[in-house]
């Protein structure tokens, strides 16, 4: 560690994003070196820090509020869960590398933080043998929407359409396409022909999506939000 870098004690209440933003701006300009060897951080690996710095506040936002005493397995699941949906599994590896690093060398080996719960060996990467890249093209959703299923459960027909729907419309999560409605329903002009539109507000992130039903779901829209009803019940 550059020896210009004084540790105070720490007096604070433990805040594990402002600690991150903190080692964070350190590295970024050159006020400590790399804990192997005396070489500054890069700036790759600044930018790394800095989106896990997002992804953590995401977190925090969303879910819970990290401590000295809940970062254990627990969280690591919750953490990965919360990330599975938008990115692939590469990425979330780089990431949680990251936090091991930011954990292991700043927040234990540096300043000296006791974080009772934490174990490094059980924060490995995600292990899988294949990746799934499995997925239908739009011709296949469009030839599953047309099957006849009349003379199968009636559960085979809500799981294809709602499927269906999800898939050719703008690909919800499942808590966003859960709380579907009527209210989300609405008819508007697109480019000058009148469409149905769905119009919903993102739990995660915030977001409002407006989007155009494809008229091959427009049939099914009734059924879609009746499913919803009986699965919400």
């Amino acid at each position: 560690i550059d020896g210009s870098y004084h540790l105070e004690k720490e007096t604070k209440k433990f805040n594990f994003t402002e600690l991150l933003d903190d080692f964070y701006n350190l590295a970024k300009n050159k006020q400590i070196f790399k804990f192997s060897v005396k070489k500054h951080f890069s700036e790759s690996f600044c930018k790394g820090l800095k989106t896990l710095y997002h992804k953590v506040s995401d977190f925090e936002r969303t879910n819970y509020k990290l401590t000295l005493t809940n970062i254990n397995g627990d969280f690591q699941d919750d953490f990965i869960n919360h990330l599975i949906e938008d990115y692939e599994e590469s990425y979330i590896t780089k990431l949680i590398s990251q936090f091991k690093y930011f954990v292991n060398k700043w927040l234990i080996g540096t300043l000296n933080l006791k974080l009772p719960n934490y174990n490094p060996e059980m924060w490995s990467r995600l292990e899988h043998n294949e990746s799934l890249k499995t997925y239908l093209t739009i011709p296949q959703l469009y030839k599953m929407l047309e099957l006849d299923l009349s003379d199968k459960p009636e559960e085979w027909s809500m799981i294809r359409d709602l499927y269906c729907f999800n898939s050719l419309t703008c690909g919800m999560r499942i808590q966003d396409l859960m709380k579907l409605t009527k209210d989300n329903i609405h008819t508007e002009l697109v480019g000058g022909v009148k469409r149905t539109v769905l119009k919903f507000r993102q739990g995660k992130t915030g977001d409002v999506v407006n989007t155009p039903v494809p008229f091959s779901c427009e049939p099914i829209l009734k059924n879609i939000m009746e499913y919803l009803k009986m699965l919400i019940v």
